[in-house]
C-alpha cells in the first residue's frame, strides 16, 4: 500500500483538504511503526516483501512544510 501526503501542516485555511496536522501525521507513523508496516521503495523494488504487509510513505507537491515539519517527524520514528 502506498501512502500518499499532500502536506503536514496546521493553516487556518485549508480549502483543498490537502493538510494533515503535525500531531495526526506523528500519530500515524507511530501506529505504522509499532506494526513494523513502513517499507522503502527500494525494499518494494527490490521484491524483499513479497508476502508481507507493508506501507510506503510519500510526500508530494514540494511544500516548505515537507522540510519543517514532516522531515522531523519521520525523523524521530525512523521512516523511510
Amino acid at each position: 500500500m502506498i501512502l500518499m501526503y499532500h502536506r503536514v501542516a496546521d493553516p487556518e485555511l485549508d480549502p483543498w483538504q490537502l493538510c494533515v496536522r503535525p500531531s495526526h501525521f506523528e500519530e500515524q507513523l507511530g501506529l505504522l511503526r509499532d506494526r513494523d508496516l513502513v517499507v522503502s521503495l527500494d525494499q518494494v523494488a527490490e521484491g524483499a516483501l513479497e508476502d508481507e504487509p507493508a506501507v510506503v510513505l510519500t510526500l508530494d507537491d514540494g511544500y516548505a512544510d515537507t522540510a519543517s515539519h514532516a522531515l522531523p517527524i519521520l525523523d524521530r520514528h525512523g521512516v523511510p
